[in-house]
């Protein structure tokens, strides 16, 4: 296989007054910029992280509902990121790549706008090519980490070592240990018996036995399957590994990349674990991902949000085999993506996100006389084709003992006569063959093959072989054994909104009311009140947020619940207060409450709205009231009068 070479597009987002600039800082065509508004309203991010933890694993005959809202999502940031000189220099370096035949790959730099970095880029989809950048292993995108430290690949011969630690502590929920290591050591079955990979499992999830793990051994990989998430009040991703006691210890990404560090033979991690590549809004070093990279870790791979088992495993096996056979780490990362897309899923392949620092894409230099493993079907192809070599000689060899080897046939150009007997030939045979098909048009057409040899002896005319007359009668019944089910009528995603209640305040509010979209919350739990203590604030003066939930399902209903404020014009998230879990009892009406206040030195009055929200693995979405609308409250912030 040629080796893939690749073109950079190195894309930088910066802030540039009030919205942002798209800067290409290098590119085959030169740089280019262009200024953009933040792409994506929250109602529409809500909306699709929504209908992605509904994802219905089968295959369609018409675009499903998921499909249908990341193409929309994916152009919004396609054409916020991608349009007016962009747009053209991207163009350009792709028609530059097509005619060096390489590819293009996109490093997006987000480090100065941590505030983007939550959105999914890797859907970004070109509607006039209908076609996502990160499902092409042509144009892969990489979220590109600048650091200090430079990154060479290492030059390693096969196998590929791979350390798995699978964290089940007793007080989380359970994972299925067996089943995980099971599928694994399957998924990469072919590669390890060829040789390949070798998987080594840790059996205590502790970070003590990862540090001696590491000290005895080398590895080349790390990958951990487990819990994990982000900490709202300490703004720090982390992972759930166990203690001496086979509990949950929650293990700051500062920790962890302080134990891996100093391992320098490792090149990658891949974090199956949720929210492993979350960080905080205001500083994009606090995901576990990030500070990974941070730590000297070349290349990372973790999720955006929730992923089930069959995506993880179906992504983990194409990503391991298209890195073996040399692929950069950003091309494998596609052609696992690919693998997943083609498995009927329209929207799991964009959950993995890799961060990379790697200049070239490439992390491991893999020996190029290594074998590559053979895969059943091709062990089976020569198996035959040996069978057959073999029952052939066999053949001839008991010919050669009777005398009656036709003395034109030959093995390899050589006569079979020289091989296997003494050179006397005194005739030459010329076989003619003569082939009669006969067709019977009917419901299951059946062939007949009538075939004739005769040899014809040079010296003796008269001397004739007939060799038998083999019939062929195939009889083919085919029986359907799927009915093609009915088409489905795409329906448009309808447009999220919210109904408020508005409150006089000192500056009008021109917004325009948001239309309203189907409940996601569980039925039976109904928010009934959202007010401010006091109703209109002051610049440094502490407000209380309050709320009222009533709850009617007849069991009481755990919940993660924060107040959001948003800016009333961008509609951008502005910030939050802290993530509380409480249990809402049944049949009472329960009162959230939190502190807020806005520091600032402004002039003048500036307008916010809040909402009430809960936190999911994969989203944020805000409760409703009885009748299925999301209730928020418009409010403005002034400055004291003089």
């Amino acid at each position: 296989m040629a080796q893939l070479v690749f073109l950079d597009f190195d894309l930088s987002i910066e802030i540039d007054g009030d919205g942002y600039r798209a800067r290409v800082l290098d590119s085959p065509a030169g740089q280019a910029s262009t200024r953009f508004q933040f792409p994506v309203d929250d109602w529409a991010l809500e909306s699709f992280l929504v209908s992605l933890g509904t994802v219905r694993q089968r295959a369609r005959r018409v675009e499903s509902k998921e499909m249908f809202a990341a193409k929309q999502l994916g152009a919004r940031l396609y054409n916020a990121v991608l349009s007016g000189d962009v747009r053209t220099c991207w163009q350009r370096c792709l028609d530059e790549a097509r005619r060096r035949d390489c590819g293009l790959r996109i490093r997006l730099r987000l480090s100065a706008v941590p505030e983007l970095a939550e959105l999914p880029w890797e859907f970004l989809y070109d509607s006039a090519a209908n076609q996502f950048l990160a499902l092409s292993n042509r144009t892969p995108l990489v979220r590109y980490v600048d650091l200090p430290q430079s990154i060479l690949p290492l030059a390693i011969k096969p196998p590929l070592r791979v350390l798995v630690m699978i964290s089940n502590p007793t007080d989380w929920d359970e994972l299925d240990v067996e089943q995980e290591r099971s599928k694994l050591e399957h998924a990469l079955k072919h590669l390890t018996q060829g040789g390949l990979v070798i998987l080594e499992f840790l059996q205590d999830a502790t970070l003590e036995s990862l540090q001696h793990r590491l000290r005895q051994n080398t590895f080349h990989l790390f990958h951990f399957i487990g819990h994990g998430g982000f900490d709202e009040n300490h703004r720090d991703g982390l992972l759930v590994l166990c203690d001496e006691n086979g509990r949950g210890r929650r293990v700051t990404s500062q920790r962890l990349g302080t134990i891996l560090t100093d391992h320098s033979s490792l090149r990658l991690v891949i974090l199956n674990a949720c929210e492993g590549a979350r960080s905080a809004r205001e500083d994009h070093f606090t995901g576990v991902a990030q500070t990974l990279m941070q730590k000297g870790i070349p290349a990372v791979i973790a999720m955006q949000y929730d992923v089930s088992d069959h995506v993880a495993i179906a992504f983990s096996q194409e990503f391991y085999a298209a890195l073996v056979d040399g692929y950069p780490v950003d091309a494998a990362v596609s052609e696992a993506r690919k693998t997943v897309y083609g498995q009927g899923n329209d929207v799991a392949w964009g959950i993995p996100v890799l961060y990379m620092r790697a200049p070239n894409g490439r992390i491991f230099d893999f020996d190029a006389q290594a074998a590559v493993p053979l895969r059943p079907r091709h062990l089976r192809k020569l198996s035959i084709a040996f069978v057959c070599l073999f029952a052939l000689l066999l053949g001839c060899i008991a010919l050669t003992a009777t005398g009656k080897i036709p003395d034109g046939l030959s093995v390899a150009g050589m006569p079979i006569s020289a091989a296997f007997t003494s050179p006397t030939p005194t005739a030459t045979l010329t076989p003619t063959f003569t082939a009669t098909a006969t067709h019977t048009p009917t419901a299951l057409p059946t062939t007949t093959f009538t075939a004739t040899a005769t040899a014809t002896d040079t010296e003796s005319p008269t001397a004739t072989r007939v060799s038998p007359t083999p019939t062929f009668s195939p009889t083919i019944t085919l029986t359907p054994s799927q009915t093609v089910p009915p088409s489905e009528t795409p329906t448009a995603t309808p447009s999220p909104t919210a109904t408020r209640t508005f409150t006089p305040t000192r500056r009008p509010n021109t917004r325009t009311p948001t239309p309203t979209f189907t409940p996601t919350f569980p039925p039976g739990v109904y928010l009934t009140a959202l007010s401010l203590d006091p109703p209109d604030p002051l610049r440094n003066q502490q407000v209380h947020f309050r709320a009222k939930l009533l709850n009617t399902t007849g069991a009481p209903q755990p919940y993660r619940i924060r107040f959001q404020l948003y800016d009333a014009e961008t509609r951008k998230r502005y910030t939050d207060t802290a993530l509380h879990d409480r249990t809402l009892s049944v049949g009472e009406n329960v009162i959230i409450a939190a502190p807020w206040t806005y520091d600032s030195a402004l002039m003048g009055c500036i307008l916010f709205y809040l909402q009430l929200e809960y936190q999911t693995n994969a989203a944020r979405i805000p409760f409703r009231d009885a009748a299925g609308n999301i209730v928020a409250r418009d409010f403005a912030v002034c400055a004291p009068e003089r």
